[in-house]
């Protein structure tokens, strides 16, 4: 492609002189950098805010858990949380995101928050190909008019507090949304797809799937952005594309059916395709029926639980007054932009080998590409609404930003075009403008949100680091035994069993979900199949539901709440799990 035509990865006026009354380069990066400055500060501070007050929540530490094993059983875990797969093995993440705390923790020695930081620079990292992205989109790897889109996207995220949370309370949400622009950014700008790049993509798509479940329709839906985008040989690309993704998937695939006798395991699979509204946590008894033995009644569930992620998600809009004002304005100013190049009369300026006109629509390619990977994002949206989760809004995230990359990259799209077509700065100067006003406007509702309990120095908590922070834990919970927690979910001890377990290398069981609902008969058979030997509960709360006469427990000298569990009468045997 000649230097200057619309494929050429240059603006033909960016590195140009000013126009009459344009303003010289120089001055135009002064807004950039003041917006820079901002950010930057805001995401220093907040990451200090963050690492006082990180929430790491049960999933972090069964991430933490399955990172440990690698150095013991390989992903035989201590952290027990689900009931319907083998219980000594991790179901719930593949390998990817333990594989990356394991390599993290080895090098810093920060323990469970390895993930903490491991969050926060893939989010980080997430932003810095989103500008990528937008510089093709743009068609220029440097300018003012792309560092300040990079910037809204940026900020963009930071107000959708759901992301912005998960960077700093030790998710894998900001790790698979790195790979999934990390493969958006390989697309090429204009031209074909080799299969060779295709396979590259399906690799970083399936590293997306090694590290959340729950992105696995839209490593799928890739397949269709492939056949669509590719070009004359989409079906060699799109076939690329399915290998790249099965080698890279091919080691859980193993693994899962020599431990759990299924083609790719999942903690929630059962969940989504069953009639009643189940939990991952819920004790799942066999033969529960699913969509393929009675579809109506999986439709009836499923409708129920879309009407109501429709109101959360109104809700959500509801809050963020940034998020209306965002999708006001940039569909607005691409579109004016594309109104601007075609009302205005045509001046094509002068370059040596310029493109022929059939070519100008070529560089739309691009945002039509990322159009179809928002679309394609809203398939992250069938999850939560299939196994009943849909008021976990940060699973909304992914999708919300592949939207908003979509629609910064058409804006930008628009500018190109428009100052293709007329020859001058214009369009680039009012986008610049109304972007950098964008930019100053997200940040009140972002310092609001961000530092509700003041401005602490950087500090990381010893009790999410150091088992021996817990010393009445040390002495109480069993090394080798299997302790049941039963506390109810919205109890902060359940979450300090949860910690001092995962540290202690000392097994613990959540309590399932449904034990205060299920019959005598089924727990007791879950105490025997699990070879549970003690039970840990909050002497302060009722054991109604929690605890039945079948279950006969002895206190533990000097551990309030701690009981060791025996047989029943007449059922121990040499072979009984349960201590004499």
């Amino acid at each position: 492609m000649t230097s200057g035509g619309p494929c050429s990865m240059s603006s033909l006026l960016a590195n140009g002189k000013p126009g009459r009354n344009s303003p010289p380069n120089l001055l135009r990066w002064i807004a950039p950098a003041v917006v820079t400055a901002l950010f930057l500060a805001f995401a220093a501070g907040s990451f200090a805010y963050y690492a006082q007050h990180a929430f790491i929540n049960a999933d972090s530490w069964a991430v933490y858990d399955m990172a440990r094993s690698f150095d013991e059983h390989f992903y035989q875990g201590v952290l027990i949380r689900q009931f319907h797969l083998n219980l000594d093995y991790g179901a719930s993440y593949a390998f990817l995101g333990p594989i990356l705390v394991y390599a993290t923790e080895a090098l810093t020695g920060l323990g469970a928050y390895s993930h903490y930081l491991i969050s926060a620079l893939a989010g980080l990292g997430a932003l810095l190909l989103g500008g990528v992205i937008l510089g093709k989109a743009a068609g220029e790897r440097r300018s003012p008019a792309v560092t300040l889109a990079t910037l809204l996207l940026a900020v963009t995220a930071f107000n959708v507090w759901e992301f912005y949370r998960d960077i700093y309370r030790a998710s894998t949400i900001p790790i698979a949304l790195f790979f999934i622009l990390a493969a958006v950014a390989q697309f090429p700008r204009c031209g074909g797809l080799s299969a060779g790049r295709a396979a590259l993509i399906g690799v970083t798509m399936g590293l997306a799937a090694m590290t959340r479940f729950d992105v696995n329709l839209l490593v799928a839906a890739f397949t269709m952005v492939i056949l669509v985008t590719a070009g004359a040989h989409r079906f060699r690309a799109a076939a690329g594309y399915v290998g790249g993704v099965l080698l890279t998937i091919s080691p859980w695939i193993l693994f899962s059916l020599l431990v759990f006798g299924r083609v790719y395991a999942s903690d929630n699979a059962i969940v989504a395709i069953a009639v009643k509204q189940l939990l991952s946590l819920d004790l799942i008894p066999p033969g529960e029926p699913t969509l393929f033995v009675d579809f109506s009644g999986w439709f009836a569930r499923v409708s129920a639980t879309g009407a109501d992620f429709l109101r959360i998600l109104e809700a959500m809009l509801a809050r963020s007054p940034f998020a209306w004002l965002f999708l006001a304005a940039v569909p607005a100013l691409a579109l004016g932009l594309a109104i601007w190049g075609r009302a205005g009369r045509e001046r094509k300026p002068a370059t040596a080998g310029g493109a022929a006109d059939g070519m100008m629509d070529e560089p739309l390619r691009y945002p039509l590409t990322l159009t179809l990977v928002a679309a394609a994002g809203l398939l992250l949206f069938i999850g939560p609404v299939a196994t009943g989760y849909q008021i976990n809004t940060r699973y909304y995230s992914m999708t919300f930003l592949l939207c908003a990359l979509a629609l910064i990259g058409w804006m930008l799209a628009g500018m190109t075009a428009a100052e293709r077509r007329l020859g001058r700065r214009g369009p680039r100067l009012a986008l610049e403008a109304v972007v950098t006003c964008l930019c100053l406007a997200g940040f009140p509702t972002m310092l609001r949100e961000a530092f509700e309990q003041g401005w602490p120095p950087l500090h990381f908590n010893e009790a999410n680091r150091f088992a021996e922070a817990h010393p009445t834990l040390m002495r109480c919970v069993p090394a080798d035994g299997r302790t049941l927690l039963l506390f109810r979910y919205t109890s902060q001890t359940l979450q300090d069993g949860i910690r001092f377990g995962v540290l202690a290398r000392r097994t613990v069981l959540i309590m399932p979900n449904n034990w205060p609902d299920v019959s005598t008969g089924r727990k007791l058979a879950f105490l025997r199949d699990a070879r549970v030997s003690h039970v840990w509960l909050d002497e302060a709360e009722s054991r109604d539901g929690l605890v039945v006469p079948e279950m006969v427990m002895e206190p533990m000298a000097g551990c309030p709440g701690f009981y060791r569990l025996a047989p029943p009468p007449g059922q121990a045997t040499a072979g009984s799990p349960f201590p004499n």
